[in-house]
């Protein structure tokens, strides 16, 4: 077995041992959470034991997606170290209750698709990863999804553009 397929099985082993030692530490501590779409109780309600069966699955697929591009590089996995530190800090301000911070981390995203392609599987994953626990594994996967590809439309039109206005210069 080659080195690639090792680390997809661990990764995807840890992420299922992770998981799973959420739930079951949530289960004997007063039940497996479940979160509320957008944060409104008027729409569905999402149980965080989704994730013990999302979580490695989405772990698996997007550790292949990673392990396609060869060589995989460092910068791979300190991507995902950034997008894994940056959905801690998104989880910690709205588990504590500063929305003003909340709520200004979740659009910066945006801006920061501007300069990194955050719609890179190793992002994706990151991002999940950090935030299942706090949020389950649905809800991060669903914003993980709207930010990779409003991430990948911003990187690639801003590069279009660029591209556009730096040739009508040289002309």
């Amino acid at each position: 077995m080659d080195n690639n397929k090792n680390t997809i099985y661990l990764v995807t082993t840890a992420s299922f041992i992770y998981i799973w030692s959420t739930l079951l530490w949530q289960y004997f501590n007063g039940g497996i959470e479940a979160h509320y779409l957008l944060h409104n109780k008027d729409l569905p309600r999402i149980s965080n034991a989704w994730g013990g069966i999302v979580l490695p699955l989405i772990t698996y697929v997007l550790m292949n997606l990673i392990y396609k591009r060869t060589p995989v590089s460092k910068y791979v996995w300190w991507q995902a170290t950034a997008a894994f530190i940056y959905g801690v800090i998104l989880s910690i301000t709205f588990s504590m209750g500063l929305t003003a911070i909340s709520s200004m981390l979740a659009p910066l995203i945006f801006a920061i698709a501007i300069f990194v392609p955050i719609y890179k599987p190793q992002f994706i994953l990151g991002f999940i990863l950090s935030m299942s626990f706090t949020f389950g594994t649905i809800l991060p996967a669903i914003f993980a999804t709207v930010f990779a590809l409003s991430g990948w439309v911003i990187y690639k039109l801003v590069r279009f553009v660029w591209s556009k206005l730096t040739a009508t210069k040289q002309a």
